[in-house]
């Protein structure tokens, strides 16, 4: 009897250690019940025995993208998820585009470059590539780099190279079958200018030389004549 009564109290001492054990256990992991679904990042509070453990791992989960961006001029810091900051660094990225120099004129669209600084470099070929490859002539003192467009440059260069010809076409009518629209260069048209009087003196009288009378001074021969009657009388 006195046995029987042993193995009862011994059965509920037991069975009380058990609840004791089941309620430490409780105690020990009730954090499971209350902290962060971690399910999404294929994280199972079941798995970890400490709070702790749990929670650095789900930091990582949640927050290890940001090591790979330490670099980037934005803090991932302020930034909740990897798509956020990344949406973020792309419109950081891209903003120049929203206030870089747009030249309609020119076939070069900030859409098609990853950074501004190719952006400028396409526009500026662009722009002024034509400075590579224009009609560059070192005989005359124009620089491509001065002019913003071919046109201009080229019309300046014409302007150097045959500007001359405006100040010459009325210089001699008395020659008029000499156009300087025929001659390369003022000196090609001087020397031209030049034979043709020399054909003139030879059929004429020696005397406009003698008297330094220049045909191509005058409109006509009758005025030439008389020039040099006067020359002839003083």
């Amino acid at each position: 009897m006195e046995r029987k009564k042993n193995d009862i109290t011994w059965l509920k001492v037991y069975f009380m250690y058990k609840l004791f054990e089941k309620r430490k256990a409780e105690e020990k992991y009730k954090w499971r019940l209350n902290c962060e679904d971690g399910d999404i990042y294929g994280l199972d509070p079941n798995d970890y025995e400490t709070e702790q453990d749990y929670e650095d791992d789900l930091y990582e989960a949640k927050y290890g993208w940001r090591e790979d961006y330490s670099d980037c001029d934005l803090d991932p810091e302020d930034y909740e998820t990897e798509d956020e900051f990344l949406e973020a660094l792309e419109e950081e990225r891209t903003a120049w585009r929203n206030y870089c120099e747009i030249d309609l004129n020119y076939d070069v669209d900030p859409e098609d470059y990853e950074t501004e600084a190719e952006y400028e470099e396409a526009l500026e070929k662009a722009k002024y590539g034509w400075r590579d490859t224009c009609d560059y002539e070192w005989s005359y003192e124009i620089d491509p780099k001065d002019y913003e467009t071919e046109e201009e440059y080229n019309e300046a260069l014409y302007e150097m190279k045959y500007g001359w010809r405006e100040e010459r076409e009325d210089d001699c009518f008395f020659f008029a079958d000499l156009d300087p629209e025929d001659y390369e260069t003022e000196e090609d048209y001087d020397e031209a200018l030049y034979e043709e009087k020399l054909a003139w003196y030879d059929s004429h009288d020696s005397a406009y030389i003698d008297y330094e009378i220049d045909p191509s001074d005058y409109d006509s021969e009758e005025e030439c004549e008389e020039a040099l009657y006067e020359a002839m009388e003083e």
